[in-house]
């Protein structure tokens, strides 16, 4: 976990790296887990960013099909508790300010 100074919020990463073609079960799974570590850390409206080298879903990149398929069951209620967004770009989804740079 990382605060981000002087924004006051914290960026929670997971699943970087270590469950490399999750399916969305798993996907589902770890973002469950997370939301526990928020709770617990008094998050009361956490965002969900999936990132991905593309903010647009396109053939070449897979992962951001599966970005937006996992955005797609957020909206239509698999985590009501939390918003995911995506796919974006890292600094879209650190940085509050990047759109407008």
């Amino acid at each position: 976990m990382v605060e981000i100074f002087p924004a006051g919020r914290w960026f929670l990463m997971t699943d970087t790296g270590v469950c490399i073609q999750p399916n969305p079960n798993n996907t589902f799974a770890i973002l469950g887990s997370t939301l526990d570590v928020e709770d617990a850390l008094g998050v009361t409206e956490p965002r969900v960013p999936v990132v991905a080298a593309i903010q647009s879903v396109v053939d070449r990149a897979p992962e951001t099909s599966k970005e937006a398929e996992l955005r797609r069951q957020s909206r239509a209620g698999a985590c009501p508790d939390y918003v995911v967004q995506g796919p974006l770009s890292f600094d879209l989804a650190y940085a509050a300010d990047a759109a407008d740079k």
